[in-house]
């Protein structure tokens, strides 16, 4: 879906309503994505790889690792990054988590508590491995994500091919599912390599709308697909704050006429950068996984451009690259559709938003500076990810 959809899609649900409720439609959906939260629970045996795991489906290392287990909190650790919870259960069970009431006790059936499980194994299930997957998946209902975690020590012994066969055939024969149940074989700590990047997709594609946007605005993007998939959750948040900032029209932007709420423009750039993962502390985070090939200074290289944008004076310079392009797009669409589309101080187009324009708003600067800022970040990430692609090749080589 293409930003020009998103925005489409918005207008269609609320034609006919004025420009206040319009704005009012706006600011709730925006509500909505900042308030979506998502929260997974990591299950299996102590030391199965599950903190490796949590580091790297959040793309920085927040969950302890080491080869002497970690010991857990009765409820379980919990690692949360803008609105994504996961959740590192004890292994069922270990002392004082005896496994007859381990879901009762842990609540893990409770309505709303958790959207989804991962459950991790790092050879053999073990017996309550197997039960667990039961009460939950089978009995229970709920969506359960199956991980071979530690994927790199079994491929050394049998190669790729055949160590997958292994897996799958061994896994689907003991949690009792067909053939077309995935398995996700995963390295940690070669996150671009084998199923990682296939469960973030999967793990998105399970959830609500607005749950799968929350879930790509935080997890790296590991692969050209991911950076696909981040792009089109960074559209959800651009075609609200686009408009918001528009209808809001409080600050002139030097050099031109337009009226936008600077502020809201800034968060949104914010959001956008944050969700593509090129904020500096986020490369510095993302570093410190050593991931081979990328450094912090190549990232930050690869990010400069997008990096201008997250201060006030790369906002206007931007802006005013947007300006130009609404008001050339402005005459054509003037010409061809009539009072369809309207061209105001030559920059104020609104396209499928008459309401808005009729509203005296600068939608359509908004909206080009969204996709030219939308451009410039997946630019950036795609630079990223093709070294870390360009390393997973040498690495089978």
């Amino acid at each position: 879906m293409t930003l020009w959809n998103v925005v489409r899609g918005l207008v269609r649900r609320h034609k006919g309503e004025g420009p206040e409720a319009i704005a009012d439609q706006l600011k709730r959906r925006q509500e909505e994505l900042e308030g979506a939260k998502v929260r997974v629970g990591i299950i299996g045996a102590t030391g199965a790889g599950k903190s490796s795991l949590i580091n790297a489906m959040l793309g920085r290392p927040l969950a302890p690792e080491g080869v002497v287990p970690v010991a857990h909190a009765l409820e379980g650790e919990e690692y949360e990054l803008d609105g994504i919870t996961l959740v590192d259960l004890p292994g069922a069970g270990a002392v004082d988590r005896p496994f007859p009431t381990y879901v009762r006790d842990l609540k893990l059936l409770e309505p709303g508590r958790y959207d989804a499980f991962v459950l991790v194994s790092a050879s053999r299930l073990t017996e309550s491995d197997r039960e667990l997957f039961a009460e939950l998946h089978r009995k229970g209902g709920k969506t359960v994500f199956v991980v071979r975690s530690h994927f790199d020590l079994a491929v050394k012994t049998a190669g790729e091919e055949e160590a997958r066969r292994q897996v799958e055939q061994y896994f689907r024969r003991h949690l009792e599912v067909g053939p077309d149940f995935p398995v996700f074989m995963v390295s940690s700590h070669q996150p671009t390599r084998y199923d990682l990047p296939a469960l973030l997709s999967a793990l998105g594609s399970s959830l609500p709308e607005l749950k799968r946007v929350r879930l790509l605005m935080v997890v790296p993007a590991y692969t050209r697909e991911l950076v696909r998939e981040k792009r089109e959750a960074a559209e959800q948040v651009v075609a609200v704050y686009a408009g918001l900032a528009a209808a809001n029209g409080l600050n002139p932007i030097p050099g031109t006429d337009i009226l936008i709420d600077l502020g809201l423009l800034q968060k949104m750039t914010n959001q956008v950068v944050f969700t593509f993962g090129l904020r500096r502390d986020q490369l510095e985070k993302l570093e410190k996984l050593k991931i081979g090939g990328l450094t912090l200074d190549f990232m930050l290289d690869a990010a400069s451009a997008v990096l201008t944008r997250m201060v006030e004076g790369g906002v206007i310079t931007l802006l005013k690259q947007a300006g130009k392009e609404a008001a050339t797009e402005a005459g054509k669409k003037a010409a061809a559709q009539g009072g369809k589309y309207f061209l105001r101080s030559a920059v104020k187009l609104a396209p499928l938003v008459g309401q808005l324009v009729s509203a005296g708003v600068g939608y359509a600067t908004t909206y080009y500076y969204g996709k030219y800022l939308l451009d410039e970040c997946e630019q950036a990430l795609g630079k990223i990810v093709q070294r870390m692609e360009e390393s997973c090749q040498g690495l089978t080589s």
